[in-house]
Formats: structure tokens, C-alpha cells, sequence
């Protein structure tokens, strides 16, 4: 016990210094990587948010078409965990084939969502984007 008491104030000063950055940065305002709900503010139409939510859903609905029983209900668990439809998709183990299929509606949904937004909704959606990955 009374080594225990030696080391506590040097743990103390450790937790102290490991934990204050990583709490300070998680506090931070800071913009979501794409797909997920940014801090951007595009000033959308009401008939803008009904158009883009049933293109999603709309989407979704094409990709759960896609999987195996077995996949909807992990995705069921999933949802039920409160995980986001995007991070229980990647979760799965997919076939080249349902991958290239999602890939496919992923691309045709931006496409109709890019339909939706204005030109200057478009320009602050690609200024927000994190820059394209290198090949």
C-alpha cells in the first residue's frame, strides 16, 4: 500500500498531461468527414431536406436488396446498437459483386442529391470535402 502512495502523484501528473489534449480536442468544433451530419450550415429548403432524405432512403433501400439475410440482420443489429447505416455497411463482409453494386448506387445517389442543391450549396459541399485520396 505504501508503494502505491509513492507512485500516485507521478500517475496523477501523467493522467493529467495524457488525458487534458485528448479531452480539449474531442471539445473542438470541427467539420465531419463526408456522409456524416457537419457542421455545415447550406441553408436548405425544406423541399431540399424532403428531396435528399428520399433519395437516401431510396438508396438504402436498393443496397438492402443487395444482401444475404444474414447481412440484414447484422445491419438490424446494427441499427438497433444505434450505429450509423454507413459504418454497419462497411462492417460487413461484402462480395465483389455487392461492393461494385453499392458502389454504383452510391455514386447514382450523389448524383441525384447534386441535383437537388444549388450551385452555391454544391461549392461549400466541395470546399468542406476532404481532399481526394492519391491512387
Amino acid at each position: 500500500m505504501n508503494s502505491l502512495i509513492k507512485f500516485l502523484p507521478g500517475l496523477l501528473c501523467l493522467a493529467t498531461v495524457t488525458c487534458i489534449p485528448v479531452i480539449s480536442a474531442l471539445a473542438q468544433p470541427t467539420l465531419v468527414s463526408a456522409g456524416a451530419k457537419a457542421p455545415l450550415d447550406l441553408k436548405l429548403t425544406a423541399d431540399q431536406k424532403a428531396q435528399l432524405k428520399k433519395i437516401k432512403e431510396e438508396s438504402r433501400a436498393e443496397i438492402q436488396k443487395l444482401l444475404t439475410p444474414e447481412q440484414l440482420s447484422q445491419m438490424e443489429t446494427a441499427k438497433a446498437n444505434k450505429v450509423s447505416f454507413r459504418k454497419a455497411l462497411a462492417a460487413l463482409k461484402l462480395t465483389p459483386e455487392q461492393k461494385a453494386s453499392v458502389a454504383a448506387i452510391k455514386k447514382q445517389e450523389n448524383t441525384k442529391e447534386n441535383a437537388v442543391l444549388t450551385e452555391e450549396q454544391r461549392q461549400k459541399m466541395r470546399a468542406a470535402a476532404p481532399p481526394a485520396k492519391a491512387k
